[in-house]
C-alpha cells in the first residue's frame, strides 16, 4: 500500500524567497553607499531527512534512488547563511585629503562603543577631539590606532603605506602624526554587517590581523579616493525579477496547489 506524504507546507520556502528579495533590495538601495559590500544570498534545496547520514546506512545500493517521487522528503528551499561579496568596488577620485581608499584586501578598523568594527569606507573627518573618525558612523567611530590632527595643521598627507603627516601653518616642514593600520581576516566573507558600512568579526571570519598598508595582502592606501559600492545594479534587478517570478509561482492561501502541482492563479 502506498503511503503518500501530506501536501507540503510551502510557508518556509515562501519565507526564504521573501528573505532573498529583501537582501536583493537592500543591495540595490546601497548601490551608492561608499565602501558597501553586497550581501551574497543563495537558496538551497531542503529535505526532511539528512541524505548524507542516510546514504549507505545499511541499505542496498541504489535504494534511495529507487524511491517513488511522492516518497522523496522534499521540503522546498531555504536561505543559506548570507555571505559578504568581498570583491572591491571601483575607486572614485574625490580630491579630498581625508577620503582614503584601500587598493587591496584590507579593512580600516574603528572603535564603536568600545568594540572594534571594520569597514572599507574611508570617508574620514576630524572629530571634536581632533581625531580621525568615520564620518558616516559618528564622532565616536575613531580610526584605530587613534590619529590626532593638531589644530595648526594646514595640509594632511597620507602615503600609500599609511604614513600620516601634516604641513605646518608656516609651511616650513612636514610633521609625522601617525600611521594607518589595516586589518585582514582568514574568511572576510563571514564578517557581519552592523550598519553604517561597519562590519564586526565573527567566529567564522576569524580574528583580525593588523599590519601596515603595502604588507602582503593588506593593500595600499589611495588618498583622495573613495571605494564605491560593489553592487552591480543591473544584475541585482535581474535577480529581483527572477525571485518575484518564483514567489508568484509558489502556493499560498490565495493560490493553492492544483492537481498538476502548480500554484493556481489568484483572480
Amino acid at each position: 500500500q502506498s503511503h503518500r506524504r501530506p501536501f507540503l507546507d510551502w510557508t518556509p520556502t515562501t519565507a526564504a524567497v521573501e528573505q532573498a528579495l529583501t537582501l536583493a533590495r537592500h543591495n540595490i538601495a546601497n548601490s551608492f553607499t561608499p565602501g558597501f559590500q553586497r550581501v551574497r544570498w543563495q537558496l538551497v534545496d531542503a529535505y526532511g531527512i539528512d541524505w548524507s547520514a542516510s546514504a549507505g546506512g545499511g541499505t542496498e545500493e541504489g535504494d534511495e534512488l529507487a524511491a517513488t517521487q511522492d516518497s522523496i522528503p522534499a521540503e522546498g528551499c531555504r536561505l543559506a547563511a548570507p555571505l559578504l561579496d568581498i570583491r572591491p568596488g571601483k575607486l572614485l577620485k574625490t580630491g579630498r585629503s581625508l577620503d582614503l581608499a584601500i587598493d587591496g584586501g584590507g579593512f580600516f578598523q574603528v572603535m564603536v562603543n568600545g568594540k572594534p568594527a571594520f569597514t572599507r569606507c574611508g570617508a574620514l573627518v576630524i572629530n571634536s577631539r581632533r581625531r580621525l573618525c568615520l564620518s558616516v558612523a559618528g564622532e565616536s567611530a575613531e580610526l584605530q590606532p587613534p590619529i590626532t590632527i593638531p589644530a595648526e595643521a594646514q595640509e594632511i598627507q597620507v602615503s600609500a603605506d599609511g604614513v600620516v603627516v601634516f604641513l605646518q601653518a608656516s609651511g616650513a616642514s612636514l610633521e609625522l602624526v601617525g600611521h594607518v593600520l589595516l586589518a585582514r581576516f582568514a574568511c572576510p566573507e563571514r564578517l557581519r554587517p552592523i550598519g553604517a558600512t561597519l562590519l564586526s568579526a565573527t567566529k567564522g571570519s576569524g580574528e583580525p590581523a593588523l599590519d601596515g598598508p603595502e604588507s602582503p595582502g593588506f593593500g595600499a592606501i589611495q588618498q583622495g579616493c573613495l571605494e564605491q559600492s560593489n553592487v552591480e545594479v543591473e544584475a541585482e534587478l535581474a535577480d529581483l525579477e527572477r525571485l518575484q517570478t518564483l514567489l508568484k509561482s509558489l502556493p499560498s492561501p490565495t493560490r493553492p496547489v492544483t492537481a498538476s502541482g502548480a500554484a493556481a492563479e489568484s483572480r
